[in-house]
C-alpha cells in the first residue's frame, strides 16, 4: 500500500520499519502481479518512481504493418 500511496515518507517509514531497503523491495515486490516498475507505470505513480529512481516515462515503437501481417497462402487441391 505505501508504493500506491504516492507519498515518498509514507515508502521510506515503511520500508524503515520493515528493516529492508528499497533495492530489495523493487527486485522482490510484486503488486497485483507486477513488478514495482510495472505497477509504478501503469497507475502513474510519479513520486513512487523517483523514490525508487523508476524511469516512468512512456514508450512508444513502430512496426512496419505489411511487414508484421504476411499474406497467408491457400492451396486448393481437387479434380473439377
Amino acid at each position: 500500500m505505501a508504493v500506491a500511496s504516492n507519498k515518498q515518507l509514507t515508502l521510506h517509514k515503511t520500508i524503515k520499519e520493515l528493516h529492508t531497503n528499497k533495492h530489495v523491495i523493487g527486485k522482490k515486490l510484486r503488486c497485483n502481479n507486477l513488478s514495482v516498475n510495472d505497477f509504478v507505470a501503469l497507475y502513474d505513480l510519479d513520486k513512487s518512481a523517483r523514490f525508487f529512481n523508476i524511469e516512468a516515462t512512456t514508450n512508444t515503437s513502430i512496426r512496419d504493418l505489411p511487414k508484421v501481417n504476411k499474406p497467408m497462402v491457400v492451396i486448393m487441391a481437387g479434380s473439377k
